[in-house]
């Protein structure tokens, strides 16, 4: 008998509503009955890591007092969220609730018949958890309806001549490693650092790039001749030149965020994050035409 004329019946129907979790790419399955529901026709190739439990073929959804507040089937957004219910000292209740919202989750909630020959289910409610509120016996999960997830905020590309990106950071995509240069840091005078291979460059080719010592990093805020300018000092630099006399340090080139610059200097010009064609600002409050 299919799910359709089980549900059309009067009497001798044995309902029961079915909870699948993920959190973090595991899955949790819980039935709201006092024994578990065992799905037989189970497709293993549905979820990872299933060939190390028993009963291959068969999914339990495990017997719970989970429960959840009524589904509305509705156009507005904010009358379609659903609250599970779950007893307070359930593994997965914790695990969410000390996550914070970091990672991912997915709620969906079934409903089937017991007495269904066919193993019919339909999906009520597909979801995600927002919120955690932990009672003395019980926790409840706030869910938002998975259209919700269309009015979440996002970074967003800020249209501007210079690139966006940071130097070796994010969309920029180059490695820190693969442009740093041995060098020898001879004096250190306040913020200022003498070091002999940056005189091989041109003027301003390290301002905006790095400087490291014993794996910690710096900013370089200018560059000329072999002097570099330190954002700041770096920890243990200047006693290793008091009681050495040198320094062994890394310094990698800066970037001034042009096209140019990008191209020529890096061959990065698939990353540049830039608009430089762009002309005139529309949000500027003239008339245009």
């Amino acid at each position: 008998m299919t799910y359709s004329a089980i549900h059309s019946l009067l009497s001798g129907k044995r309902p029961v509503w079915l909870y699948r979790i993920e959190f973090g790419g595991t899955w949790k399955f819980y039935a709201a009955s006092a024994t578990a529901y065992e799905q037989t026709d189970h497709d293993i190739f549905d979820f990872p890591d299933l060939f190390d439990t028993e009963d291959l073929f068969v999914l339990k959804w495990a017997a719970s007092p989970i429960r959840h507040t009524r589904i509305e089937r509705t156009t507005e957004l904010e009358k379609s969220n659903v609250r599970l219910v779950l007893p307070r000292t359930d593994p997965l209740v914790q695990v969410i609730r000390d996550d914070l919202g970091w990672t991912d989750t997915e709620v969906r909630i079934l409903h089937t018949y017991r007495n269904d020959g066919d193993a019919e289910r339909q999906i009520k409610f597909i979801g995600r958890v927002v919120g955690v509120v932990s009672g003395i016996v019980a926790a409840t999960l706030d869910c938002e309806h998975s259209l919700t997830t269309t009015r979440r905020k996002a970074l967003s590309a800020v249209v501007q001549r210079p690139c966006r990106h940071a130097l070796y950071h994010g969309g920029c995509g180059l490695s820190l490693a693969a442009f740093q240069v041995a060098g020898t840091a001879t004096a250190l005078t306040g913020a200022v650092v003498t070091v002999t291979e940056a005189a091989t460059q041109a003027d301003g080719y390290y301002s905006g790039g790095i400087m490291s010592f014993g794996g910690r990093l710096q900013l370089i805020t200018k560059h000329a001749g072999s002097a570099l300018t330190l954002l700041s000092d770096l920890d243990g630099l200047a006693d290793e030149i008091s009681t050495s006399g040198t320094a062994a340090v890394l310094i990698a080139p800066g970037c001034d965020q042009t096209m140019t610059t990008c191209a020529g200097r890096f061959g990065n010009l698939d990353n540049f994050g830039g608009f430089p064609w762009i002309d005139e600002n529309p949000f500027d409050g003239r008339r245009i035409g």
